[in-house]
């Protein structure tokens, strides 16, 4: 018995340092989050009763599903030509497979292990963002060319969706904590949280977490206050979501409205006798100026020689072409592109150029405005000239477009998970395509690149996984489980997150955490879990 009981104590230690361990790695260390598995797997092989809990678990259905995901992914096995490929991927996606299986059965940890653990991995998200102020402050030797550059230890949208976890997980503490003192510094640290999405310009970030607050207001109101108070606050969000809308609307369409009195006006020679160009065909617009007129290219690269170090005809810090950059931001001000208004820069200006911005006024790699418009740019770009002038949210779109006709050939089966990339490479080889080679992607949409490996019934059995344990369960009314489930399932539109170890560790092991060991409520337990 004493021995029993000797293995029980260090088995659950092991599990508990491989939790921690896995925890700390999410937002901080890739190796840490692959140690943290072989550790988890040694203290689930050594925990007592190991045929036991795998006969139990062989008849809990929601076990059964999830781990069914992987199983997916070994069937789509049998019709890949690149086995390679489908064997590499199948290694990317163990954790599908391992996470649910050892949380679901080992032995059940104390509620207060549980919240520690929760603890820890808002401690280590903390420190991730402390990381990247340091990069961005210019403590650390990273160069930072790129608001993403400030995010070197993880993915930037990955720590996204780390950092609106953590908020969720404060936020509970908040909710069930009996002091005020802890109450604030929390508090504090969801404000800390907060800012720094809005630091890292995370557009994804800020709709998931804006998102899930609605859908907990909403949710809280209808079962708090009853159906008529809940219906007035959909109706609310509902009538100020049109109203943001409607402002971004109007705020585009002031943007790219042609200035039509410049074309009334057309100079033909600079102030030093140049010759001007006018482009008519070409009716891009910068804050309500037309970018292709008045320009001198020859006397721009003089200017601009004199006043920055960085080649004309080079790279700026966002890996645009810098004379691009500087013909939009000198259309933005209204200035015409010649050697006079480049001289006529201020340093600051100069500076905004060499970063990337297309137009004056931001002073900082970081700016949340800079970024909407940035997108409206690309909305309008695409609009236009039906190319995503190499940038992220169009380029979606043509993955997205990409996809659907993939899908299209392979509706049933989908074309098996190791001839994935074969499948994108043949689609953009035979079907015209704007994009370049670099940027041939995937789908950057996880319910797509389901659809794309097995077909539109894999895409409902993932879906399936996604939502029927929530209800098996009886995780319904868990606020940290449906936080979660809502950001993944949000994060799944715009990212393959299934698709790279962190984005698959992040959501493998926060499902089956949230689902087998963090219990706030009553919900159905695992029947080897007591």
């Amino acid at each position: 018995m004493q021995s029993g009981i000797s293995r029980s104590a260090i088995t659950e230690k092991i599990i508990l340092a491989g939790l921690v361990l896995l925890v700390v790695g999410l937002p901080l260390s890739r190796f840490l989050m692959s140690v943290s598995q072989f550790v988890l797997i040694a203290g689930w092989l050594l925990a007592p009763g190991l045929g036991a809990r795998l006969r139990a678990a062989a008849k809990f259905v929601p076990l059964l599903l999830l781990g069914g995901l992987f199983l997916l992914h070994l069937a789509g096995m049998l019709y890949s030509s690149d086995i390679a490929y489908g064997l590499k991927d199948m290694r990317i996606k163990l954790p599908l497979l391992i996470f649910p299986l050892v949380l679901a059965t080992i032995p059940p940890l104390s509620a207060s292990r549980g919240k520690g653990i929760l603890w820890v991995f808002a401690a280590a998200t903390f420190i991730s963002t402390l990381v990247s102020y340091a990069v961005l402050w210019g403590f650390t030797s990273i160069q930072v060319e790129n608001i993403r550059d400030i995010s070197p230890l993880i993915s930037h949208i990955r720590l996204s969706l780390l950092v609106c976890c953590s908020i969720y997980a404060l936020a509970w503490a908040i909710m069930h904590s009996r002091y005020w003192l802890p109450r604030v510094v929390m508090a504090l640290a969801v404000g800390w949280f907060v800012v720094f999405l809005f630091t890292l310009e995370s557009l994804t970030g800020l709709i998931i977490l804006t998102a899930v607050t609605l859908i907990c207001v909403a949710y809280t109101t209808f079962r708090k206050a009853g159906m008529i108070w809940g219906s007035f606050v959909v109706m609310f969000m509902v009538f100020a979501m049109g109203s943001v809308a409607k402002i971004f609307q109007a705020q585009y369409n002031e943007s790219f409205k042609v200035n039509v009195e410049e074309l009334a006006h057309l100079a033909d020679t600079t102030a030093r006798g140049g010759v001007y160009t006018h482009d008519l065909n070409r009716m891009d617009v910068e804050n309500g100026n037309l970018v292709f007129i008045h320009m001198n290219w020859l006397e721009m690269e003089q200017a601009w020689g004199e006043r920055s170090t960085m080649a004309f005809d080079g790279k700026d810090k966002r890996g645009q072409e810098v004379r691009f950059t500087l013909l939009r931001f000198l259309s933005a001000k209204g200035a015409r592109k010649d050697y006079q208004a480049v001289m006529q820069m201020t340093p600051d200006e100069i500076m905004e150029v060499e970063m990337g911005h297309t137009s004056p006024g931001h002073g900082r790699v970081s700016d949340m405005g800079a970024r909407i418009r940035e997108v409206m740019w690309e909305i309008h770009n695409y609009r236009m000239h039906g190319t995503h002038g190499g940038h992220s949210v169009m380029q979606r779109w043509m993955f997205w477009q990409t996809s659907l006709e993939i899908i299209k050939s392979h509706p049933w089966t989908g074309v098996g998970t190791g001839d994935v990339m074969q499948a994108y490479e043949h689609q953009y080889a035979t079907a015209p395509t704007t994009l370049e080679k670099r940027w041939q992607l995937r789908s950057h949409n996880q319910y797509l690149a389901f659809a794309v490996a097995f077909g539109i019934p894999g895409l409902l059995f993932f879906l399936i996984t996604l939502i029927a344990p929530m209800f098996l369960l009886s995780k319904q009314h868990s606020f940290m489980y449906v936080t979660f489930l809502i950001t993944a399932m949000l994060s799944m539109i715009a990212e393959d997150t299934l698709e790279t170890q962190a984005g698959v560790t992040f959501y493998a092991f926060f499902n089956a955490f949230y689902l087998f060991v963090i219990r706030e409520e009553t919900e159905v337990s695992a029947p080897f879990a007591e």
